[in-house]
């Protein structure tokens, strides 16, 4: 059975996580508890689905993103309920019986250090030549990778 919340420690431990780092990420209001502490030296509740926002925010800062955009695209879409992780639906299959579905991938655009992300089918990806010629940056992210890391670590 799978447990309801995790604390600060085990999950600084398990994501090989820097203790003091995560605290701030905490303070800054980067990272945001399901269930807060009520109060100074009460430990916070860490849901399943926060598991995912902080391997992502982790992700994303560890390869140059900063923190207060990983913090925005992690607001951006819906991770609060871990919908992020849904299967999404190929739009090419118009009938019923022939749809199939992919876990989708997150994309990041970035053009002069502005960000614009989507979730997008990881089997109908389709960027115009055009359109990189005019962007810095592509980034696309398995969340499937980052689904099943959670999954090993902590179910």
């Amino acid at each position: 059975m799978r447990r309801p919340t995790w604390g600060s420690t085990e999950i600084c431990k398990a994501l090989k996580i820097n203790k003091n780092s995560f605290n701030n990420w905490v303070r800054d209001g980067y990272l945001v508890p399901t269930y807060p502490g009520k109060g100074t030296g009460t430990s916070h509740g860490w849901s399943i689905d926060n598991l995912y926002e902080i391997e992502l925010f982790r992700y994303l800062i560890d390869t140059g993103i900063v923190k207060n955009e990983a913090a925005k695209i992690i607001k951006t879409h819906p991770f609060g309920k871990a919908e992020w992780l849904q299967r999404v639906v190929l739009p090419e299959h118009p009938h019923p019986e022939n749809i199939q579905t992919e876990k989708p991938l997150l994309e990041i655009l970035i053009k002069d250090g502005k960000y614009r992300t989507m979730l997008v089918p990881s089997k109908t990806i389709i960027i115009e030549p055009e359109k990189l010629d005019d962007l810095d940056e592509v980034r696309l992210i398995s969340l499937k990778k980052i689904e099943r890391r959670i999954k090993k670590l902590f179910e």
